[in-house]
């Protein structure tokens, strides 16, 4: 597939971008980025044979909330652009929305949630019509940081038209990715 060459330069950029010493990255973040691969969670379907590649970034806002037990909440607004493909044909899904993520002090782990309104460029694939143009996303999921600023990911997505047209079929998927923070 076409999207593999940008997709390896993407992620190796980012790797030697988050190999530089961290000093305070985690806590004084201010752009996140990442990519992203995935496949169906539910394979009984008619949606097995979709897979999804994302490329996504979080530029967190002004505001951080102290949590118990020395964790901190930072609100994130996010963009990204995803390629949606059944193995027939591929359709982008930018989108736009806002997320979370939530550090503990000490910790190389974050916790992330988000939700997103995209733009589907065309519903319709061989064996299944998402109903709209117009879908949401929605993830929770969890950062590993494993090489100062960067690190592994994984998500669980979901992605509905929210019932806004007649049908509303939908897609979860497993995501697992590679970001680091500047």
């Amino acid at each position: 597939m076409r999207l593999k060459a940008p997709l390896f330069l993407a992620v190796l950029a980012m790797v030697l971008l988050g190999a530089a010493p961290p000093g305070r990255a985690r806590e004084d973040w201010r752009v996140s980025l990442s990519a992203w691969g995935g496949l169906p969670a539910n394979i009984t379907d008619n949606a097995s044979h979709f897979s999804q590649y994302e490329l996504f970034g979080a530029v967190r806002l002004p505001w951080s909330f102290d949590l118990p037990w020395r964790m901190r909440l930072d609100p994130a607004l996010t963009l990204d652009v995803a390629a949606l493909t059944d193995q027939r044909k591929v359709e982008y899904l930018p989108s736009a929305g806002f997320g979370f993520f939530v550090f503990k002090e000490g910790w190389p782990l974050a916790l992330e949630a988000g939700y997103r309104v995209a733009y589907l460029t065309d519903e319709k694939f061989e064996e299944k019509d998402f109903g709209g143009p117009v879908q949401f996303l929605g993830h929770i999921g969890f950062d590993v940081f494993l090489f100062g600023r960067a690190g592994i990911g994984y998500r669980f997505e979901h992605m509905s038209n929210a019932s806004i047209y007649e049908i509303n079929p939908s897609l979860n998927l497993h995501m697992v990715g590679l970001f680091v923070f500047f």
